[in-house]
């Protein structure tokens, strides 16, 4: 009856509401693709794939640029300002000014290095189409939804504009030529979604934009370092592998490779919404006590990991049908790549427990980005020297090692925290 109770409570609280419509969100963002994902991987074919997901991953790094960690730091903001619209609203003018003066940043150097490069050169038109995608990140306002914790506007807009996107694939792609107006669809999608999002935080919020000086520029700079030094090195870390086969290799090994791992993440997103509706939650409690915020994050992790266990060990077991059926048969060689890689989602939701939940929800800041930083340069070489010598193959073990890597480094910083508070660790 007490537990009865206990659910009964959760499943009414603000915190199911948010956790509800995250996982919506997330999943429509995984789901909705990967009604096209068959489809394009059979029309372009691993070569074309492969030329789509080295363009992608070239561009990740700016994005890492633009985002500068505010996905973390922004929603952990205007979580506690959330009784303040005035706060929220200046929190709001700062940073998405902030990443515009990233942007234009940016885009001279990305010019400049896709106009030296001859494997980039290949692809420019690519490139300079997701260029769109770019300028999306400076207005998606994800964070500012997830810190007021009313993500339903966010997954209704979401939503919509990529069920009029998976239309509008299955109706335009019809051969391989068709690889640039795929490419304008994708990151037009984007840039719709931030627009339309924006004249909801405006007249269905009330948040609008407000002068801010360079003085508050400075200050989320400030406040964003350690989080952005990290997220750099995870995103840098992330693409490596797909950046790497495209540089040194073909096309059709990148969209192997890419391939394989878009299907072990589809188990990654499953875990991020809930990771995301937690995180303002988690914070709350780390604000009355570190004690109080660990004890809430060790029972989550207690319930999660097993929970996505399962999933990861059925993908090992049926890669081959699982390769066949969301691929198609030009991709066989993906099925022995999920052999290697099967294990990085389950790394990868420890990574995010121990680093996120943890480190960033208490404002050990300065101590995930010095954990991330060391593992994720060691995983960075190991891309590197792996994947140029060993082409795929390398790149698969490099991130099964890298993620490893990484949990051992974030372990370290939570155990030199434990030992002083003298609290246990898992």
């Amino acid at each position: 009856m007490k537990i009865y109770k206990k659910l009964n409570q959760l499943m009414r609280s603000n915190l199911f509401y948010n956790m509800s419509w995250l996982f919506i969100l997330n999943f429509s963002n995984t789901l909705i693709p990967y009604f096209t994902f068959p489809y394009i991987t059979r029309i372009f074919l691993p070569e074309g794939y492969g030329r789509i997901s080295f363009a992608l991953s070239f561009i990740a790094y700016f994005q890492t640029i633009i985002d500068y960690g505010f996905n973390l730091t922004g929603a952990r903001l205007v979580a506690k300002n959330d009784n303040s619209k005035s706060s929220i609203s200046k929190i709001y003018s700062s940073i998405v000014l902030t990443k515009l003066l990233f942007f234009l940043l940016v885009v001279p150097v990305i010019l400049v290095i896709v106009n030296t490069n001859d494997a980039l050169r290949t692809d420019r038109w690519l490139i300079y189409i997701l260029l769109i995608m770019l300028l999306s990140n400076v207005l998606m306002p994800t964070w500012l939804f997830q810190g007021l914790q009313r993500m339903k506007f966010m997954t209704v807009i979401s939503m919509s504009i990529r069920f009029i996107f998976l239309i509008s694939v299955f109706v335009l792609i019809k051969s391989p030529d068709d690889i640039y107006l795929y490419t304008i669809l994708y990151a037009t999608s984007f840039l719709l979604i931030s627009i339309i999002s924006i004249f909801v935080i405006r007249f269905r919020l009330g948040i609008g934009f407000s002068k801010v000086s360079l003085y508050d520029i400075r200050i989320m700079i400030n406040d964003g370092y350690y989080v952005f030094t990290s997220s750099a090195v995870i995103r840098v870390m992330g693409s490596t592998g797909t950046f790497v086969l495209g540089l040194f290799h073909s096309p059709i090994y990148t969209g192997y490779y890419s391939g394989a791992n878009k299907i072990v993440q589809v188990i990654t997103m499953m875990f991020y919404p809930i990771g995301q509706a937690m995180f303002p939650y988690i914070c709350k409690n780390y604000d009355i006590s570190f004690e109080k915020g660990y004890r809430v994050t060790i029972k989550f992790a207690k319930i999660v990991i097993p929970l996505f266990i399962l999933p990861t060990f059925f993908l090992l077991i049926f890669r081959g049908q699982v390769v066949s059926i969301i691929l198609g048969e030009s991709y066989s060689v993906a099925a022995n790549i999920l052999i290697l890689i099967s294990l990085t989602p389950i790394l990868s939701i420890i990574s995010n427990l121990m680093g996120t939940q943890i480190l960033v929800a208490s404002g050990k800041t300065k101590e995930y980005s010095r954990a991330f930083f060391r593992g994720s340069i060691l995983s960075i070489i190991l891309y590197i020297v792996l994947g140029y010598y060993f082409s795929v193959w390398g790149v698969s073990i490099a991130s099964v090692l890298g993620s490893i890597i990484n949990i051992i480094f974030l372990y370290v910083e939570i155990y030199k925290i434990k030992k002083y508070r003298q609290i246990k660790v898992i």
